[in-house]
């Protein structure tokens, strides 16, 4: 898989992308890692830090905040993180979703899945005001 960075990413991009364009819901687009009813797993072509086992996990349905999602997706979700789990086996990992559209590439919600460790001081760290 080759890894693109975020410049790039937005060079290949047509202007109206989040009007009418969006990538996550073709799913023939992403390198899929699996594939379930509702949600689909795959790499981050665009991954934090260059991250290889970055992984994202996208509603098959456009939606653009959680509190859009059906029933039935939130129930799938026990076997995505059951499968997340396999996926990571015994390393450390962390997951983050931006709920506001503020700093998300794109409107259509998605997880992220990145493997390490963050601790509660990191997080202090990040949301800290300059």
């Amino acid at each position: 898989m080759t890894l693109w960075n975020r410049d790039e990413w937005l060079h290949l991009q047509p202007n109206d992308l989040w009007k009418t364009h969006c990538p996550f819901c073709d799913i023939t687009l992403t390198p899929l890692v699996k594939e379930f009813t509702y949600w689909y797993v795959c790499n981050n072509k665009y991954p934090y830090g260059w991250i290889k086992k970055n992984l994202l996990l996208i509603p098959k349905r456009h939606v653009k905040y959680s509190s859009d999602l059906q029933s039935q997706e939130w129930w799938e979700l026990e076997k995505v993180h059951n499968f997340i789990h396999e996926y990571f086996g015994d390393d450390d990992f962390f997951s983050f979703m931006r709920e506001s559209c503020t700093w998300r590439s794109l409107e259509h919600l998605h997880y992220h899945f990145l493997p390490g460790y963050i601790s509660g001081a990191d997080v202090e760290h990040i949301l800290e005001k300059k």
